[in-house]
C-alpha cells in the first residue's frame, strides 16, 4: 500500500488542452519577426518557451528580447483560449473534487511564467484547489530536468513514493521518474502525439486517475 498524499498536474494539455493556443501563438510570431521554414513545434511540447524562443532567434540569426517573446506568446495564448471558451480537460472537476474530499494535496508543475499558470486557473475557475504552485520563474533547470518535481515535494512535504504526477509530455514523463515520482501519461482520448511510452500508467480522461490512486492504496 502506498498512501497518494499528492498529486501533481502539468498545466499546458493536462489542465486544459492549449498546446494548440501555444503553436498558433509561434507561428504567428515567427512571421511577425520574418522567420521562414518549417519548425516541429511538437519537438519543443513539455520544455522551456524561452529555450525555444532562444533557438528560434539563433536559427535565424536574429538578436531579440526573449522574455518578451515569452510574454507576446502567453498574452496571444490567453487571447485565444478567450476567444475559443476553451473547457477544462474531461473529468478534470470530478478529479480535483474527489483529491480535495480526501484530503489530498494538489499542486501545478509548470515551466509557464506564474501570471500565466493563476491566468489558466483562474480562466477555469479552478484556482482554490492548488495549494502548491511551482513555476518556470522558480527553476534553474526546467523539464526534463527533475528540479521542478522536487520543489513540488518539497513544498507540500511529501516524500516521492505517497506523489504522483499527470503528464501529457516525454520530457514531462522524464522529469518525473527522475524525481522518484510515479507518473500518469494523459492521452487525452488519442488526440496527444506525445510519446508517453515512459510513463507508469495512462489515462483517456480525467477522471480515470481516481481508479490508479485507489489502487494504488489498496
Amino acid at each position: 500500500m502506498s498512501e497518494i498524499q499528492l498529486v501533481v498536474f502539468d498545466l499546458d494539455g493536462v489542465i486544459l488542452d492549449s498546446e494548440w493556443a501555444h503553436e498558433k501563438a509561434k507561428t504567428r510570431i515567427r512571421a511577425e519577426l520574418g522567420m521562414k521554414g518549417p519548425v516541429d513545434l511538437t519537438a519543443f511540447t513539455g520544455r522551456s518557451n524561452r529555450v525555444f524562443w532562444q533557438t528560434m532567434l539563433s536559427q535565424a540569426g536574429l538578436e531579440g528580447d526573449v522574455d518578451e517573446l515569452v510574454r507576446r506568446q502567453f498574452a496571444i495564448v490567453i487571447e485565444e483560449l478567450d476567444k475559443a471558451g476553451q473547457p477544462e480537460s474531461p473529468g478534470l472537476s470530478s478529479l480535483l473534487e474527489f483529491l480535495k474530499e480526501r484530503g489530498t494535496q494538489i499542486a501545478v508543475s509548470s515551466g509557464s511564467e506564474e501570471y500565466f499558470i493563476r491566468d489558466i486557473l483562474r480562466h477555469l475557475g479552478i484556482e482554490r484547489y492548488f495549494g502548491v504552485i511551482v513555476t518556470g520563474n522558480d527553476m534553474k533547470e526546467l523539464k526534463p530536468a527533475p528540479d521542478i518535481y522536487l520543489a513540488a515535494l518539497r513544498r507540500a512535504g511529501v516524500a516521492a513514493d505517497h506523489a504522483i504526477t499527470i503528464e501529457d509530455s516525454k520530457a514531462g514523463c522524464q522529469a518525473a521518474q527522475a524525481a522518484g515520482m510515479r507518473c500518469i501519461g494523459y492521452l487525452a482520448c488519442g488526440k496527444n502525439p506525445q510519446d508517453l511510452s515512459r510513463a507508469d500508467y495512462r489515462i483517456d480522461r480525467m477522471e480515470e486517475a481516481k481508479r490508479i490512486i485507489l489502487d494504488l492504496e489498496a
